[in-house]
């Protein structure tokens, strides 16, 4: 049965990939009747093909659970595994001659099991352990006290959450599958109140582990307790917390009950952030409980710094109400380029300049009133957190990978919307003092310019403090620094025109005019030169 499964499911994961994983997920099967099936299968293709129970034991750190054994032991009743290896003549073959492969079985398999996790019934309703074990006890002898003892047999819930949890360590796609699994279950209202608060807690068990390993290995290298599978599996705990903070709900995240959970969760979060820094780049010490505080391992990947960077600006933003700034400066409907040239064709040639006069005065007059006015009304409190979260996305923005800095600068963009004005202007004030004063930086000067061109975008960059920012955008469009026998600068001089193009899509020709020569000139003589 699995060796003409995987042929399907292969063809799929071939779709997906082209496609998107998205867009396939929305035309698989959703019926509560699939669950217990894919979910069996899931299993079953898991405990064949990679050793089941040594991945559960290095995810959750305990033995395999008693479902895994009795899905195995069933397996094995069945003669399913043995049949495939016969078939195969002992050894699986799939894949060797450019065949399916288990993995993407295993892949389309998590990625289905997470649209089904959305399906809006009860997961008790659909859990038939729950029905055998109702069924036998209203059958049994209501004098025996064995029919009273708490069942064995994991939930469907905790089967699905266990089964994902495992997938967590792979170094494949089918760690984004599961993550997203796992973040589409938790989201659940019915799940968040019991299974929401113990995966915080096992997360937050992973990164004490993480920290601890880092602490010994930067003390001694040939430490026989390193766990090679442990830094694969902080990426997809770190991943799945990212997709809880964009799926899950505010009220049930930053609710009393979850709220010292997270404030855990945060710390452990900042300190794992400052261990997957590179080296001399560290900045966090003596922050934490016991020996975590400092850390001398040799730093994480970029893949785990971008999604540190995701978790910092979806907590970031969680803590803060969910509201667009007020204050921000609105082009209006001027911001879709079929607009602009519907407006300039049925806009007479005579009346123009009378036009733009009077837009200019009118626009700039409700630019200086509005503000004035609203900087009085977005006051509120702002948490510790938010601004702990911005001087790690700062710090992320001088990042030597580029999907960290991009990562970065739009959490800068997502949080600062939210801000009042002036914490907004602090934010600004710290790009420009901070990322534009060492010409030697070269990350520092492409993240700065990739901050600005998205707050910009986001209206946030209000027209006053343009006199300030063009210049440094218009010397990052020709900035070039030599190193040895060459010259480093065209990712800087990129984003420097990227943060043009957003100035010209977010203001005015009204705002803009006095800055359009300078501007005008240094993008011609970058297109021409550079």
């Amino acid at each position: 049965l699995l060796l003409q499964l995987r042929y399907p499911l292969s063809a799929l994961y071939a779709l997906s990939k082209v496609r998107g994983r998205k867009r396939v997920q929305r035309f698989l099967p959703h019926g509560t009747e699939d669950v217990e099936p894919v979910l069996y299968v899931l299993r079953l293709i898991g405990s064949f093909d990679g050793d089941l129970t040594n991945r559960h034991h290095q995810a959750s750190g305990e033995g395999c659970s008693s479902g895994d054994t009795a899905a195995v032991a069933e397996a094995v009743e069945r003669d399913v595994i043995v049949s495939i290896k016969d078939s195969t003549n002992g050894s699986d073959t799939c894949g060797m001659d450019g065949g399916p492969q288990w993995w993407e079985s295993t892949y389309i398999l998590l990625t289905w099991l997470g649209m089904l996790s959305l399906v809006p019934f009860d997961l008790t309703v659909m859990d038939s352990t729950l029905r055998v074990q109702h069924h036998s006890s209203l059958s049994g002898d209501s004098n025996d006290t064995s029919s009273t003892a708490p069942p064995s047999t994991p939930t469907l819930a905790s089967s699905i959450l266990s089964t994902s949890k495992s997938h967590l360590s792979d170094p494949g796609p089918t760690r984004d599958a599961a993550s997203s699994c796992l973040a589409s279950l938790l989201s659940r209202p019915d799940l968040e109140s019991c299974h929401l608060e113990e995966f915080a807690n096992w997360s937050d068990d992973v990164m004490g582990r993480y920290l601890r390993q880092e602490r010994r290995s930067g003390d001694s290298a040939g430490d026989e307790t390193y766990d090679p599978m442990l830094p694969l599996l902080i990426i997809g705990t770190v991943q799945t917390l990212a997709q809880i903070y964009k799926s899950g709900t505010r009220s049930n995240l930053m609710g009393g009950r979850h709220l010292a959970t997270v404030e855990r969760l945060w710390t452990s979060s900042i300190l794992v952030a400052d261990a997957a820094a590179p080296p001399g780049r560290r900045r966090t010490r003596g922050v934490g409980n016991g020996d975590c505080g400092i850390v001398r391992g040799g730093g994480g990947s970029s893949l785990l710094r971008k999604l540190l960077t995701k978790l910092f600006a979806r907590v970031g933003a969680t803590y803060l109400p969910p509201r667009v700034a007020s204050w921000r400066y609105e082009r209006g409907g001027r911001r879709s380029l079929l607009h602009n040239l519907a407006s300039a064709s049925s806009s007479s040639a005579p009346s123009l300049p009378v036009k733009e006069a009077s837009r200019m005065s009118s626009e700039v007059g409700a630019a200086s009133q509005n503000e004035t006015t609203q900087l009085e009304d977005d006051l509120f409190y702002v948490p510790d957190q938010v601004e702990d979260a911005m001087a790690q996305l700062l710090l992320s923005l001088t990042d030597p990978s580029t999907v960290v800095r991009w990562s970065a600068a739009k959490g800068v963009g997502r949080i600062t919307e939210r801000l009042p004005a002036v914490c907004a202007d602090d934010v600004v004030d710290a790009i420009l003092s901070d990322l534009f004063a060492d010409m030697e930086r070269d990350g520092a000067w492409h993240g700065g310019c990739l901050a600005l061109a998205e707050l910009a975008r986001r209206g946030l960059l209000l027209p006053r403090r343009l006199d300030e920012l063009v210049p440094v955008v218009i010397q990052a469009t020709q900035y070039d620094v030599r190193r040895g026998r060459h010259t480093i600068g065209a990712h800087v001089r990129d984003a420097a025109s990227y943060a043009c193009w957003a100035f010209a899509r977010a203001y005015s020709a009204e705002v803009l005019r006095p800055h359009i020569p300078a501007l005008a000139e240094a993008i011609v003589l970058a297109s021409l030169f550079d």
